[in-house]
Parts: C-alpha cells; sequence; structure tokens
C-alpha cells in the first residue's frame, strides 16, 4: 500500500527542495539556510539578469 500524503498539495509543496548554486565569481562555502519559497530561486535568477519578479526573495547579494 502506499503511503497517503498528510498534505493537501503537491510533492513540492511538502518536501525540502536542494539547491546547488555556483559561479566563478561566486564565494564559496555559503549556507543559503531553508528558504522560504522555491521562489527565491527565480528572483535570485531575475536580479541577476536586472530584473524583479513579483514573488521571492533574492540570496544574490549572499553568494557575492
Amino acid at each position: 500500500m502506499d503511503a497517503i500524503p498528510t498534505y493537501a498539495g503537491s510533492d513540492h509543496t511538502r518536501e525540502y527542495v536542494p539547491i546547488l548554486v555556483y559561479g566563478k565569481s561566486l564565494a564559496g562555502g555559503v549556507n543559503l539556510g531553508t528558504r522560504s519559497t522555491m521562489a527565491d530561486i527565480g528572483q535570485t535568477i531575475a536580479e541577476n539578469f536586472g530584473v524583479r519578479l513579483s514573488f521571492g526573495v533574492s540570496f544574490l547579494n549572499d553568494l557575492r
């Protein structure tokens, strides 16, 4: 019998998702902690290109 999720969302809304960020000019060994939303990844990428999205908190400054 398969386990039934205890949360009414999809898998990505109830599970932690690891992230690995790499760039030659980025600081190494930075702990980004547990982000509150996956939208933080999109916001970080957008900020890198000079764009601002409606959701998410960029962690780009933490990587410099």
